[in-house]
């Protein structure tokens, strides 16, 4: 039998306000997106090769000596494979150069930003920054934090407290396995245990 509908108990005016702030993020999450797509836009059209930023990236989330490892299995395989690549010498030469001083620290802003908001959307206390106080570093990442936790209080419905840090919900974890329809414990291969050893 299907489920009932929720009682409709809210207001005209909470409908229409909570409303228009549904649409007002969505219309923001576009807008990023957009401007994402835009950005890499202007990267391909500056001559990069896109799927080679897109494993960057990839790479950029792991730490070093696994990013490293992952490259290294990867032309190991491909060598396998019988693939021509990764035995050329002076594959990883690069006579490309490298970015600007400038450019670099206009990096290196961007990624403590991007440290720092990920750091307050998933609760972490403002202390846990790894760059030292009164830093050009430690100013980006609190910044950071400071929208992370905004965007947090956004997904709670709520603002914090004077000096609160807001922390995320917490997820009820799902029972692992599963049961069959008798409520015996599942087996390998999904099937009752009385069913396994029938078989």
């Amino acid at each position: 039998m299907p489920e009932a509908p929720p009682p409709n108990t809210i207001s005209p005016n909470d409908f229409v306000s909570i409303f228009a702030e549904m649409l007002k993020a969505e219309t923001d999450k576009d807008a990023r997106v957009g401007k994402l797509r835009s950005i890499r836009a202007r990267l391909e059209k500056a001559g990069c090769d896109m799927p080679a930023v897109d494993l960057v990236i990839k790479l950029r989330k792991l730490e070093p000596d696994v990013a490293e490892a992952r490259l290294r299995n990867a032309l190991r395989y491909a060598r396998w494979l019988n693939m021509p690549i990764g035995a050329q010498p002076g594959l990883f030469s690069d006579d490309a150069g490298l970015p600007s001083v400038d450019a670099q620290r206009g990096l290196t802003e961007a990624q403590a930003y991007q440290e720092g908001h990920a750091a307050g959307l998933a609760g972490r206390m403002p202390t846990d920054c790894r760059f030292d106080a009164g830093t050009g570093m430690h100013a980006r990442w609190r910044q950071g934090w400071d929208d992370g936790q905004a965007a947090l209080g956004e997904m709670l419905g709520r603002e914090p407290e004077e000096g609160e840090t807001l922390k995320p919900e917490k997820r009820t974890a799902k029972p692992k396995g599963g049961t069959v329809a008798r409520g015996r414990p599942r087996g390998r291969g999904g099937r009752g245990r009385d069913s396994q050893a029938s078989a």
